[in-house]
């Protein structure tokens, strides 16, 4: 009987949990668990004296190239770069990354996750599309799909936004005239005739609207 496959880290840290099931995917030894409290320091060190810092959560492509600049290349480099001049180079975000790369947890764990603020739906279409249908068809896939995330969290929009795009980029914003989570009232604006091809939709619920709590039909 065939399965998902999965991986798992434990660590005392968010961080070293993600960088745990890193190992996990990929060291086939590791049998897709790896738990940070049961390697020995010279395994810990040797992992990640291999491990490039693209790995580390929270790290991004800017970050990372100028980590490399400075001669941090590897996962047990970042842990023993002095953590002032962390902070003195790029800030608190970053020391507290460096601080849970060390064991220090500074990430708490979030057993429910927050009301989005923004709900964001992006994708593309496998091919140049200038049907209206099709177009029409996108939106209102996703703008529904955006909505159920909405209602979930029992919240009511107050802006829309729909963004297509082919070569160059060119998007429409509308201030909803009432804060609702009705998809027939966000999707009516959004299905004119447009030029552009690719759709993007994205639903911005303020702080007013994530308190709201109004049921929504359509």
């Amino acid at each position: 009987m065939g399965g998902i496959p999965t991986c798992a880290g434990i660590a005392p840290t968010k961080t070293l949990a993600n960088l745990c099931d890193h190992f996990a995917k990929t060291y086939p030894a590791f049998d897709g668990v790896v738990n940070w409290l049961e390697l020995t320091e010279d395994r810990r060190m040797k992992a990640m004296a291999i491990t490039p810092i693209k790995e580390i959560w929270g790290i991004g492509q800017r970050t990372r190239d100028k980590l490399q600049a400075m001669g941090i290349q590897t996962v047990l480099d970042f842990a023993r770069t002095d953590a002032t001049l962390i902070r003195r180079r790029f800030g608190v975000v970053l020391e507290r990354t460096h601080q849970e790369i060390n064991g220090v947890s500074c990430i708490p764990l979030e057993e429910t996750a927050p009301e989005r603020q923004q709900i964001v739906r992006t994708r593309s279409f496998s091919r140049t599309c200038g049907d209206l249908d099709s177009l029409r068809a996108a939106v209102s896939f996703h703008m529904a799909d955006a909505v159920r995330t909405l209602r979930r969290q029992k919240s009511a929009a107050g802006t829309v936004g729909v963004l297509f795009h082919s070569a160059r980029f060119s998007g429409r914003v509308r201030i909803m005239p009432s804060l609702n989570s009705n998809v027939c009232r966000m999707l009516a604006p959004m299905c004119s005739h447009s030029p552009a091809r690719p759709s993007i939709s994205s639903i911005g619920s303020s702080s007013q609207a994530s308190t709201t709590r109004r049921p929504a039909s359509c």
